[in-house]
């Protein structure tokens, strides 16, 4: 838990420091204080919250745009980052399925894979528990907090931690590779898993196309400012945020420029693609759309505060959160805002959406289900700490982290 006596200005800088579902901390800043593991160490009781009546909605069908057949599990739910997940059971209730407390707080977004639910923590691990009960598979130590969200595939699972990152047997834990990245090189970016490629961002404001296989370095790019945003691939191009205020798309083959746009401010949120669009936010208060071929504006729409949380696309709406306590409902076609909902804290985590049910965190402690199609609330569920983490959602679960130190599967 963050030390109370902490300025609002620190807690809102700490709220800049999500990527794409996980929450990070720009370089200099003091760390936050984390829960060490210890046989005592407790979270706060947390409880579920229905709002009667529940609204009825006629749900929106999400309509995936096609991925290639290497598809795999990762941050978001697929090399898009559309956050949208196709599950027979959207979580309904609101109700605790089950708890599980780590020795940190988890900034982390699980990764659902083969009924195995993969996250890290602050307390320098990396776990994989059994998604129906909580119960635990296996632990890997790692060399410092871990911020990014795991990439599954073929087995392997993919992340990164303070001084590099590491590929992991996904069924015994055992480290298959590591990647050092050296002094500053710290790894908070969501890896995709691509093409036998490995993509991911560093603090020392390089990404990385590493071979799945082997962790050997294929090609890197030298932005100028940290790469926490989640890079994002469609086709053979990747497109990923930097803190040098720009978004770029480059050849995921060869690691070369196509194109670059300039914003007003750093690029912590990743970018969303949908129907040959790239969608996302900056701390220049926008949220953009590009074509995703050339790079050119099709709109910008200007929201009351900065945008770090990556949006959700689906059936012609884009979803985000911004630091002004909002989730926004925006037209795709102009930007133009459909609704919105207010929470009682920051909003900068990233949304997830199933059966028309939108589910999306909050400094406020809580995770919301909200009617897609009209904002409305359905339930939210109380957690003991801030809510970054973007949620992971299954049949019948959604399953999210917080900073209380603990993962939740609620139905």
């Amino acid at each position: 838990m963050l030390n109370t006596t902490y300025s609002k200005s620190i807690l809102l800088v700490l709220g800049l420091l999500l990527l794409a579902g996980c929450a990070v901390q720009p370089p200099g800043a003091p760390a936050p204080a984390s829960p060490q593991p210890t046989e005592t160490f407790l979270p706060a009781t947390a409880t579920a919250t229905v709002i009667p009546p529940t609204p009825t909605f006629e749900p929106p069908t999400p309509t995936p745009s096609p991925l290639p057949s290497f598809q795999t599990a990762m941050y978001r739910g697929g090399l898009d980052h559309r956050g949208v997940y196709e599950v027979a059971v959207p979580p309904r209730s609101g109700e605790l399925i089950w708890q599980f407390t780590t020795g940190g707080e988890v900034h982390s977004s699980p990764t659902l894979a083969g009924g195995v639910l993969y996250f890290g923590s602050d307390d320098s691990h990396v776990y994989a528990l059994d998604a129906a009960t909580g119960t635990e598979r296996w632990r890997f130590d790692m060399p410092g907090a871990t911020f990014s969200s795991p990439a599954v595939a073929d087995g392997v699972v993919y992340v990164g931690t303070a001084t590099g990152f590491f590929a992991i047997d996904a069924r015994t834990g055992t480290e298959l590779w590591r990647f050092d990245t050296g002094f500053g090189g710290r790894m908070r970016s969501s890896p995709a898993v691509a093409g036998g490629l490995v993509f991911a961002g560093s603090d020392n404001g390089y990404l990385y196309a590493l071979d799945a296989a082997t962790g050997q370095e294929r090609w890197s790019f030298k932005t100028l400012g940290e790469v926490l945003s989640s890079p994002a691939v469609v086709q053979d191009t990747v497109y990923v945020g930097s803190g040098d205020h720009s978004l770029y798309a480059l050849d995921a083959t060869t690691g070369q420029e196509r194109w670059r746009f300039k914003t007003g401010e750093r690029v912590f949120a990743s970018p969303t693609l949908a129907d040959g669009v790239v969608y996302f936010g900056g701390l220049d208060r926008h949220v953009y759309a590009l074509d995703a071929g050339t790079g050119e504006v099709m709109w910008q729409a200007e929201l009351p505060d900065r945008v770090v949380s990556s949006a959700a696309v689906a059936s012609g709406v884009l979803y985000v959160g911004s630091l002004d306590w909002q989730v926004y409902a925006l037209d795709v076609e102009n930007g133009a805002e459909m609704w919105h909902f207010k929470a009682e804290n920051e909003v900068y985590g990233s949304p997830s959406l199933a059966g028309g049910v939108l589910y999306v965190g909050s400094d406020d402690g809580r995770l919301y289900a909200l009617d897609a199609a009209t904002g409305e609330p359905i339930w939210h569920y109380e957690t003991g700490g801030f809510i970054g983490s973007s949620p992971a959602i299954g049949s019948g679960a959604v399953y999210f982290g917080s900073y209380d130190g603990s993962v939740y599967a609620v139905r």
